[in-house]
């Protein structure tokens, strides 16, 4: 058995949840708030059967649904944000390490003032 054939149902499998979650969507389901975690790998099925598919309105979900929420969107922050204390990555700017979480307006992404 070549990967190809390994791999085919578990991309049909995935295509299948997009086209569920997708459905979902268009039919007024909120999405998936973050929730700490609980809320994510949604999006990505939706937009991988939407390239698969070869539909443009799946595979730009936020652009047709700029309401409905994901936890991928919600929990991943570029530039100024809060990290853990006393992490370590070499990805984060010494300057964004060790903000308090309660200086900082997770809402909005920026500092409190």
């Amino acid at each position: 058995m070549d990967l190809r054939e390994a791999a085919q149902p578990l991309v049909f499998d995935i295509i299948q949840i997009g086209i569920d979650h997708y459905g979902l969507i268009c039919n007024g389901h909120p999405g998936w708030p973050a929730h700490g975690g609980h809320g994510s790998d949604r999006k990505f099925p939706i937009i991988f059967a939407g390239a698969l598919l070869d539909d443009e309105a799946m595979a730009n979900v936020k652009k047709n649904f700029p309401s409905a929420k994901f936890g991928e969107d919600e929990q991943t922050a570029y530039g100024d944000c809060w990290t853990a204390p006393g992490s370590s990555s070499p990805d984060i700017p010494a300057s964004q390490k060790h903000h308090d979480s309660y200086d900082f307006d997770v809402v909005n992404n920026q500092r409190k003032k």
